[in-house]
């Protein structure tokens, strides 16, 4: 006969639970269309249950964000192992982007704008990334597939922009998000490629 397990046991396993469905449902659904009954039930526990696991939507859904990107970065970082050319790194970061962002509900993306909190999360989380980028982008430029003379915090504003216009609009529900991708790797990485530099994200367009 199995051991059973303890209160605390079962409850930090009924949280890795819930943290999974939530994000099949949320991938499958976007975040607004996911109530907590929903997830109550597709795990046969009370609604109260829940409550008492992540006191409110808002908190689960920051959880289920974190949750994807801590999976994400691991499974970049494994597959960027063995390389240290930059444009390679580029490359395998935007084919992985694309086929999770494939995976999932546009309204994931639209979404945001109903949870502020979340989307602060995000724009945190980019902002933190920001001294690799400078050293990224630098290190880009050393190899010869950047340009000199880019104004990174410039190109960080436009980032951030179009962040903030695709969390607050309709634009998510109109075109798929790889497309979304595809677009802003022509227009803010493509463009600021040497000739060295475009050839190689000409190559990954043709293959994504």
């Amino acid at each position: 006969m199995g051991r059973k397990s303890s209160p605390i046991e079962y409850r930090k396993e009924l949280r890795v639970k819930v943290l999974n469905i939530a994000i099949k449902l949320y991938c499958a659904k976007g975040y607004k269309a996911v109530k907590m009954d929903e997830i109550a039930q597709s795990l046969n526990i009370s609604k109260r249950t829940l409550y008492e696991i992540y006191p409110n939507k808002e908190m689960l859904i920051y959880e289920s964000l974190k949750t994807l990107g801590e999976r994400s970065y691991a499974n970049f970082k494994e597959s960027v192992k063995e390389t240290d050319d930059t444009m390679n790194i580029l490359t395998s970061y935007f084919k992985m982007r694309i086929r999770e962002i494939s995976s999932i509900n546009p309204l994931m993306i639209s979404d945001l704008r109903f949870y502020p909190k979340v989307k602060q999360f995000l724009e945190n989380d980019i902002e933190e990334h920001n001294e690799y980028s400078v050293e990224f982008f630098q290190k880009a430029q050393d190899e010869g597939f950047f340009i000199k003379g880019v104004n990174l915090d410039i190109l960080r504003l436009f980032n951030k922009a179009v962040f903030d216009y695709l969390s607050s609009s309709e634009v998510c529900n109109v075109f798929e998000p790889s497309v979304i991708l595809k677009t802003f790797l022509v227009i803010f990485v493509r463009s600021i490629c040497t000739e060295k530099g475009m050839k190689r994200i000409d190559a990954l367009l043709e293959t994504i």
